[in-house]
């Protein structure tokens, strides 16, 4: 037991012995950011916007799979309905998608945003 107090007295020590030199080295050199964003508004446009990339690419693929299993199933009529479902639910989820950004502007023009 006294080996680990030892550890966490030398952990904190350290700790603070650190600090100053972090505030110190504030000036040696500067964290650019990476995203480009100053506000919290630009912040969330800008994940959004990536995630609304990503559906859309995902929706793309899912659409091409259940084409692929329809285009592939023959005479098994288990995947057709597969590929039928999959298009489905991938257009569903682009639609939710587009709703969501709507929403967003919406919400954002009712409480007098830019």
């Amino acid at each position: 037991m006294k080996n680990y107090y030892k550890k966490i007295t030398a952990g904190l020590v350290i700790s603070w012995a650190t600090i100053p030199m972090l505030v110190l080295a504030k000036n040696v050199f500067e964290v650019k950011n990476p995203l480009g964003v100053k506000t919290i508004t630009e912040l969330i446009d800008a994940i959004s916007g990536y995630f609304y990339g990503l559906a859309a690419a995902l929706a793309t693929l899912m659409i091409l799979y259940g084409a692929f299993l329809i285009l592939t199933a023959g005479s098994d009529s288990k995947k057709v309905q597969d590929g039928k479902n999959a298009i489905f639910y991938a257009a569903l989820g682009l639609v939710i998608v587009f709703i969501a950004s709507g929403l967003k502007s919406l919400i954002v023009s009712i409480l007098g945003g830019q």
